[in-house]
């Protein structure tokens, strides 16, 4: 059986950074779309707790790649929401 792959990816544009990946395998339509999101802007406070700047988005699905990387070239900056982000409890490696 060959291998099939999403094709996730990051990309860093001045905006931030966005996650793209394609629905080739494990979605309820593996119809080869593209998923895009821009994610959320974390940091490391002073203290030493995670914080983020500025919250995440879903930009959409689309059908070529040329149209999720025009979703990226025209999405805007967040607006700053600075917040904890709330731990995962402890856990375990």
């Amino acid at each position: 059986m060959p291998y099939v792959s999403n094709h996730e990816q990051s990309v860093t544009t001045e905006i931030g950074e966005f996650l793209i990946r394609q629905r080739n395998v494990g979605y309820a339509d593996n119809d080869g779309r593209w998923i895009v999101s821009q994610l959320p802007e974390l940091y490391w406070s002073g203290i030493g707790t995670l914080r983020q700047r500025r919250p995440g988005k879903f930009l959409g699905v689309f059908d070529t790649r040329e149209e999720a990387d025009a979703a990226i070239n025209a999405a805007t900056l967040q607006p700053i929401e600075d917040k904890a982000v709330e731990s995962m409890g402890r856990v375990s490696c």
